[in-house]
């Protein structure tokens, strides 16, 4: 029997937390369980060894919430009791209604576990004398916020008690266990689900949610424009009930034209009567408006979630060489090496599994095609999914170069950038230093070679603050990261053995670095644009030689090689393996100013990566390409 991993993230109910009600009692576990709280294991039976870490009827989860096992061996049915401490339930005004509410979740849609909600106001403490108010046959597989009508129960104290009450299923988890008095009717505006780069003529979207008794049929929803005229239309909630959530689009698009603007949305008139809470109404955000006339060429990045110990990755990364080596316009490709399954990948670190939490992402292999554009795994990947990216315009011009110095174990990387829109707050640029080729990483899923492997984030997660930036100016960047002390192989990807960046790294060969650049709004995961820096030889200015191109890359026999030059110069072409060995060296004597293709020969090249470069005197520009035959 298979339960699958699972991933917590953070609760309906925390997200709701800061309405205003009279609360009379809260335990969200953040101090592990009350000492005041009863715990009985009723049934005897012996978790299985996967679920060896319930050593008790109910425990905290590593996240904080009380959890407990339905999952034995032998198979039987749990009987665990969680019983709260004595509580003294009010008597409330007329005009509220006291409900008990708590959030539940069971992680596996294969073994869902259930459980009763009980209920005792004579003072007892023995399970028998506990009464059912509900029964949750299968608690819900993402955190849901569950709601219980007190009003019979005021005046009296009272406990609680959530018994697992499931045969043979996996994990329940109850969390933010709360006791308030809510008014009658009551809407909050929650979040902002508008992109902070939209297109003219698009419909303003909020959520929102409902902290009133009664449940919500209706209300008024109207927004304004940079302090202008109110526009206010009535939405229906089909009877949103309390502390349930709904997306919700104005159905009038605002008047906006291109440039930021400041947005304002609130909610009234629920039910066609008074909002009891007034300060949760109304949410004011930024945004910027454009039309597809300023879009640029979009470069499209592929951002996979992989690890050596994960068997369905290894056909997933040759599915995606397959893909992009059939292109001729290809991705941006970064791998972020990941911490499982099991012990996880060597080159794991830090800001990997940080890239992966910031797309909430709990599986592998998983791919993030320009962010949020499509999320899928890259066994199933087409070239459609890429082209339909690459045929979105994008919002930011990327001019950039690196250059390597590998006694001193760092990369340069400089150029420019210019916005077609204004920056909001929230937007950065991410700059990722990525080794092409790696091989010592390889553990158990039988990959034995890796590329675009991130090595480091310029500035870690938090990446380039880019905000305020305007449309229209070329803004210079340069930077240059050198890495620290020697190389170390960690033995896993837990975050014990990961590399300290402070003091080492985990580069295989300094002269196989490079760059990639992502422009993002970190609020919405968009990406306005992304770009891969190309490799300079030399440190001079090369203005004379560029527009170098390449193709097919990969390569099975030949290659085809594109530059041009800005003046008359003597050009040799060289391709040199990642040791920096030169294998192929052509001269193609003295070049007048110009555009020039050269074709070379593969044919005694064996599979890997390479590095071709044009060359003159001691400059040069270069690209990797790849051999598959």
């Amino acid at each position: 029997m298979n339960r699958l991993f699972f991933t917590f993230f953070l609760s309906l109910f925390a997200l709701l937390s800061g309405v205003q009600a009279q609360e009379v009692y809260f335990e969200d576990f953040s101090n592990g369980m009350p000492d005041d709280y009863i715990l009985v294991d009723r049934d005897g039976n012996t978790p299985a060894s996967g679920v060896s870490f319930v050593t008790d009827a109910w425990v905290i989860s590593s996240t904080g919430a009380a959890m407990s096992t339905s999952w034995y061996t032998p198979a039987g049915t749990s009987d665990d009791w969680m019983i709260t401490s004595e509580i003294d339930l009010p008597e409330v005004d007329s005009n509220k209604t006291l409900f008990l509410t708590w959030a539940e979740l069971t992680p596996d849609p294969d073994y869902r576990d259930g459980y009763d909600l009980m209920i005792n106001t004579t003072g007892q403490t023995n399970p028998d004398s506990f009464v059912n108010l509900i029964t949750v046959p299968q608690a819900q597989t993402s955190w849901t916020v569950k709601t219980y009508d007190l009003s019979a129960y005021q005046g009296m104290a009272a406990r609680f008690a959530y018994v697992n009450t499931s045969n043979d299923k996996y994990l329940l988890l109850i969390d933010d266990i709360a006791i308030k008095a809510y008014g009658e009717n009551d809407m909050a505006v929650l979040t902002n689900l508008n992109p902070n780069y939209t297109l003219v003529g698009n419909k303003l979207k909020v959520e929102v949610g409902s902290f009133g008794a009664a449940a919500a049929a209706n209300c008024d929803l109207s927004y304004s424009i940079d302090g202008g005229d109110t526009v206010t239309a009535n939405i229906n909630l089909s009877g949103l009930s309390l502390l349930e959530t709904k997306e919700v689009e104005h159905p009038v698009a605002p008047t906006m034209t291109a440039g930021l603007h400041s947005v304002k949305m609130w909610v009234s008139n629920v039910n066609g009567g008074i909002d009891v809470d007034l300060t949760n109404d109304t949410l004011t955000f930024d945004i910027v408006v454009y039309d597809e006339s300023v879009y640029t060429d979009r470069n499209t990045v592929l951002e996979v979630f992989t690890s050596s110990t994960c068997p369905p990755c290894k056909p997933g990364n040759a599915k995606i060489a397959s893909v992009v080596g059939g292109m001729d316009v290809k991705p941006i490709l970064l791998k972020y090496q990941q911490d499982f399954p099991g012990t996880g990948d060597p080159y794991t670190t830090d800001e990997t599994v940080a890239r992966r939490e910031f797309y909430d992402i709990s599986a592998v292999p998983t791919t993030q095609i320009d962010g949020l554009f499509k999320t899928l795994n890259p066994n199933d990947l087409v070239v459609g999914d890429i082209t339909s990216a690459q045929a979105v315009g994008a919002l930011v011009d990327i001019e950039a170069s690196y250059e390597l110095d590998s006694a001193n174990q760092s990369i340069h990387v400089y150029g420019s950038y210019t916005p077609r829109v204004n920056l909001v707050n929230g937007t950065k640029m991410i700059l990722a230093i990525k080794e092409w080729t790696t091989k010592k990483n390889k553990k158990s899923n039988g990959e034995t070679q890796f590329d675009n492997v991130v090595k480091k984030l310029y500035n870690g997660i938090e990446g380039i603050d880019v905000s305020g930036k305007e449309a229209g100016t070329v803004y210079p960047f340069d930077y240059t990261y050198q890495f620290n002390g020697n190389y170390r192989l960690p033995s896993n990807g837990q975050e014990a053995n990961r590399i300290d960046h402070a003091i080492e790294h985990s580069v295989e060969n300094f002269n196989n670095l490079g760059a990639s650049i992502i422009f993002e709004s970190s609020r919405d995961q968009y990406i306005l644009q992304a770009g891969e820096a190309g490799f300079v030889v030399g440190l001079t200015d090369l203005v004379a030689l560029k527009d170098l191109n390449i193709y097919p890359n990969p390569s099975a026999d030949f290659l085809n090689v594109s530059f041009a030059t800005s003046e008359r110069l003597p050009i040799t072409i060289q391709v040199l393996d990642l040791s920096g060995k030169v294998l192929i060296s052509q001269k193609l004597g003295e070049l007048a100013k110009g555009a020039y293709q050269h074709t070379l020969d593969l044919s005694k090249l064996v599979n890997g990566t390479y590095d071709v470069t044009i060359l003159s005197g001691s400059t040069g520009i270069s690209s990797t390409f790849t051999v598959v035959k």
